[in-house]
């Protein structure tokens, strides 16, 4: 909630998104992410993605936090950043309760107002063990069809 009155230059809101760039270990906002955010200072205003207020409140992998003094420090240098290129920014906050994973909190159950497990998934990345699935080929014809440029013969079969 805002309290008092803020002016913005244009009616733009850039809403949140997750970006998942915070540093590891300890979820800290990075300069990386700082430059994210500044090149978007011309917004009327920016909210900037998730950020956890707690341990408990992770929900998914690389996503800032603000329950540690360097997570303070990291987010402090985003938003100077932003005031300094002329922009407003503010800091989406959150609890993910039951949406989180086990691995996030030293494998005990994550807390919520239920204890009703989600029919969902989280993003959870293991640095150990991190791996990418082989992508799917993209035939020159379906590229003609989603109408992506001809790049060449690189890839094809």
């Amino acid at each position: 909630m805002i309290h008092g009155s803020l002016t913005l230059p244009s009616r733009i809101v850039m809403a949140p998104m997750m970006r998942a760039r915070a540093a590891q270990p300890g979820n800290v906002p990075t300069g990386l992410m700082a430059e994210y955010w500044a090149q978007r200072a011309s917004a009327g205003i920016i909210i900037t993605e998730e950020t956890q207020i707690s341990l408990q409140g992770q929900g998914y992998s690389f996503t800032p936090g603000i329950h540690s003094a360097e997570q303070v420090a990291g987010g402090r240098k985003e938003m100077d950043t932003v005031h300094a290129a002329g922009g407003r920014i503010m800091q989406q906050l959150w609890h993910v309760c039951r949406m989180s994973h086990a691995s996030f909190h030293a494998d005990r159950l994550p807390v919520a107002p239920s204890a009703i497990a989600p029919e969902a998934s989280v993003w959870v990345v293991d640095p150990a063990c991190a791996t990418f699935a082989s992508a799917m080929h993209l035939s020159a014809q379906a590229a003609r069809i989603l109408r992506i440029p001809d790049c060449g013969t690189a890839g094809a079969t």
